[in-house]
């Protein structure tokens, strides 16, 4: 049932598509689709860029240092860290709020202003434990992900916002999950 579902949902797409669900408490995979992919199974075996998905990563890490969802952040339209300028691209500053409203907004600044609270290896091994780049032991093909270690200030706040992150719907699934 879960399989013919997840098939449905992707037949009438115009382009390709995967989806992947899985069992939240167990990380059981119960369907996998691909549709328009000419026979590659994109839906675990694609690279594709994570950008602010793995912001669940980023605020998860935050979360760990005592920073709670009710601390109060800004969204500045830009902030400088390390030297490089992030932005909210399409996106007016939002002022103060709580971290859970800037999550919620996608609020790309909030993150990389927050980034010189963590390390940079807190930010991997929290990535690690939501299962990206491990060893997942399937028995078919499956992609992990890939999360690249900054090699400074300007990087780690670009890493919080996914850049260089490399997943698939699989991944992801099993990060949501």
């Amino acid at each position: 049932a879960w399989q013919r579902r997840a098939d449905q949902a992707l037949s009438g797409l115009g382009v390709p598509a995967s989806i992947v669900a899985v069992r939240s408490a167990t990380g059981e995979v119960l369907a996998v689709s691909n549709h328009g992919t000419k026979g590659e199974n994109r839906a675990m075996e694609a690279e594709y860029p994570a950008g602010m998905a793995f912001s669940i990563i980023s605020a998860e890490a935050l979360l760990n240092t005592g920073i709670s969802q009710n601390t109060k952040t800004t969204c500045p339209e830009s902030v400088n860290v390390g030297g490089r300028t992030f932005t909210n691209p399409g996106k007016t500053a939002r002022g103060e709020s709580t971290l859970q409203m800037n999550f919620a907004h996608s609020c790309a600044t909030t993150l990389a202003s927050l980034s010189g609270r963590l390390n940079a290896n807190a930010l991997i091994a929290e990535a690690g434990k939501f299962g990206l780049g491990k060893n997942w032991a399937m028995s078919v093909p499956a992609f992990s992900g890939t999360v690249p270690t900054p090699k400074n200030d300007a990087e780690k706040a670009a890493l919080m916002l996914g850049e260089g992150v490399k997943v698939n719907p699989l991944a992801m699934a099993l990060v949501a999950g």
